[in-house]
């Protein structure tokens, strides 16, 4: 006999900003360089022309605060040289028990008296199966506190990585 769970989606939207101290020129191939201001146990490419659009890549992460998070894939839908880079992002699925998700990572540059704004709109929906209201909003304030957890780890590694010129230095 099985049981059919009612699938309650869990939005959170999220974005933010933060200002580096080097041209959008100088920014962008950090932006491109993800692995070295993210913590992920494994990126793979996958398909796609490496580095352009409709790359898709597997990738584990592993961010200090993050609970176990599946592997999942990226693919690079949008970029627009020293403007904007957008990801979408949706689970490798292992089994029937894989966290069910799809989210749009989208990161902005907007270059104003030779400094940058790096801006990023994170946009994901979560599929939880059988909860109450209360434990949707509960997943939904679990997910933002994860996110934000992971943010004040990945940013400020961007920002150190960029402003002492980190890929020069290799």
């Amino acid at each position: 006999m099985t049981i059919d769970m009612q699938e309650n989606p869990i939005y959170v939207v999220l974005d933010g900003s933060i200002t580096l101290n080097r041209t959008a020129k100088e920014v962008w191939p950090y932006v491109l360089n993800y692995t070295l201001w993210q913590d992920f146990s494994h990126a793979e490419h996958i398909s796609g022309e490496e580095g352009g659009e409709g790359e898709v890549v597997l990738l584990k992460k592993e961010e200090k605060g993050l609970e176990e998070f599946p592997p999942y894939y990226g693919r690079t839908l949008k970029i627009v040289p020293e403007k904007q880079f957008v990801w979408k992002t949706y689970p490798r699925k292992l089994d029937d028990d894989t966290m069910d998700f799809s989210g749009i990572v989208d990161f902005r540059l907007k270059e104003v008296d030779g400094k940058t704004i790096f801006s990023y709109y994170f946009y994901y929906e979560f599929i939880a199966k059988g909860l109450s209201e209360q434990e949707i909003v509960s997943a939904r304030d679990s997910y933002i506190e994860s996110f934000h957890t992971v943010f004040s780890s990945i940013f400020p590694k961007l920002k150190n990585a960029v402003e002492s010129d980190m890929m020069d230095k290799k």
